[in-house]
């Protein structure tokens, strides 16, 4: 296990509390928009695909985040 460290400004009342119970952190990662464009397509490959056709996908955002629970 280790130690997540974190800094608060002064004008947050929290940094002159003590630490007591559990504590959440929550760590945003990568983001990317997904265009329909990307999607691979009969024209692309020669061969129908079967889950969608260009006119039918839609855009997309791809996220991902973490969760640290801890003392």
């Amino acid at each position: 296990m280790g130690t997540i460290c974190a800094r608060l400004a002064r004008s947050n009342l929290q940094w002159k509390l003590t630490p007591t119970g559990e504590a959440m952190a929550i760590f945003a990662g990568a983001q990317a928009y997904i265009s329909p464009s990307w999607y691979v397509t009969m024209h692309d490959t020669g061969e129908p695909y079967r889950r969608a056709t260009m006119s039918r996908c839609m855009p997309t955002i791809q996220l991902s985040s973490s969760m640290a629970r801890g003392r």
